[in-house]
C-alpha cells in the first residue's frame, strides 16, 4: 500500500468516520432524523473493518529509511555509532525528519581486508 493511500484509510477510520457517526446520531436524537441506530451502526461496521485492513498493513509496512544507525560492540571500552546516511543531502535538507534503521556494523577489520587470527 502506497503511504498516501495508507494516511488517508488512517484518517478515514481514526477521525472522519467516527465523527460522521458522532454527528450523525446526535443529529438524529435532537431533529428526529430517521434509522440513526442503523447510520451508525453500518459506519462503525466499516469503520471496525477497515482498523483491521489497517492492522493487517501496518504489521506488514516498512517505511522507507534515509539510512541506518550502524553499531559497534566489537571493543566495549570503544564502541561506536555511525551515521549511514543514504538518502541525498538535497533530499534531507527538504524533510522535517528522516527515518534511521538501528542495526549492527558490518565487521569492518574483514570489509577492510583485514582478518582476526
Amino acid at each position: 500500500m502506497v503511504q498516501r493511500h495508507y494516511d488517508l484509510l488512517k484518517s478515514l477510520a481514526q477521525i472522519w468516520i467516527p465523527g460522521i457517526a458522532t454527528l450523525y446520531f446526535t443529529l438524529a436524537q435532537i431533529w428526529g432524523i430517521p434509522f440513526a441506530t442503523e447510520v451508525v451502526g453500518s459506519l462503525t461496521a466499516i469503520d471496525t473493518f477497515l482498523g483491521v485492513i489497517l492492522r493487517v498493513s501496518t504489521g506488514k509496512y516498512s517505511p522507507p529509511s534515509d539510512g541506518a544507525v550502524l553499531y559497534d560492540q566489537a571493543d566495549p571500552d570503544k564502541e561506536r555509532l555511525v551515521l549511514n546516511i543514504t538518502t541525498p543531502l538535497a533530499d534531507v535538507a527538504g524533510k522535517d525528519h528522516i527515518l534511521l534503521k538501528v542495526q549492527p556494523a558490518p565487521d569492518l577489520g574483514e570489509s577492510q581486508g583485514k582478518h582476526a587470527l
